[in-house]
């Protein structure tokens, strides 16, 4: 139960090998030094049927962008003629705020199996697609799955996590064109809702894993 004697929602969620489970999730903001209570377990009859899975980070604070700094503006990663909610943006406070990694990235809830587009013309940097667990349970937390561009310019990065297993079109090194269908979107990994995480880095920041600013232009 919450702080007002709410029952809090249990949502199920995919593990690693498939198997559909049942959790509660919740992110909570500490201060160093401060204990903070924040619910009741109910009935309860013995301590061993109780499975807690946490995650610990210190949050770090995004650097000021550097003088010359711009924003990515980049093509639209899902077919036009539709429309897709963004479920969170830069600094959002379910995950994004807690590290310069993920800072400016976007999310868009889309069904699972949504085609994903290159937004600008590149390679295929890396990719990841074996993962099939998925939902809101914080074990999953780095266990995703992402296809990475590397643009034309030659230093900029795009990844696109959360991908469907096994959706990739393309493989490492090979070519892409912007609005080229490279993989379909899903919710493997962290995911309260079925999304595309789209964020984008450059190579110069790569060893502080710092995200820049990003936006779409839907006529590029």
């Amino acid at each position: 139960m919450d702080a007002a004697g709410v029952k809090l929602r249990p949502a199920q969620w995919r593990d690693r090998d498939g198997k559909v489970r049942t959790s509660t999730t919740f992110v909570v903001t500490v201060h160093p030094r401060k204990a903070l209570d924040v619910c009741r377990i109910s009935e309860l009859r013995r301590l061993s049927d109780l499975d807690i899975y946490s995650d610990i980070v210190d949050v770090q604070a995004m650097s000021e962008p550097e003088e010359d700094e711009t924003p990515a503006v980049l093509s639209f990663p899902f077919e036009s003629g539709e429309s897709f909610f963004c479920s969170q943006s830069a600094g959002g406070e379910l995950t994004h705020f807690a590290h310069p990694s993920t800072w400016h990235a976007v999310d868009f809830d889309a069904p699972v199996g949504t085609p994903l587009l290159a937004v600008e013309d590149g390679h295929v940097h890396a990719l990841q697609e074996e993962e099939i667990g998925g939902g809101a349970d914080c074990s999953l937390l780095f266990h995703w799955n992402s296809l990475t561009l590397l643009l034309a310019d030659g230093h900029t990065t795009v990844e696109y996590v959360h991908i469907r297993p096994g959706s990739s079109r393309v493989s490492v090194g090979d070519k892409v064109v912007k609005g080229q269908v490279i993989c379909e979107s899903a919710d493997a990994g962290f995911c309260p809702t079925p999304h595309l995480h789209i964020e984008v880095l450059m190579l110069q920041h790569l060893s502080v894993s710092r995200t820049v600013q990003e936006a779409y232009s839907l006529d590029a």
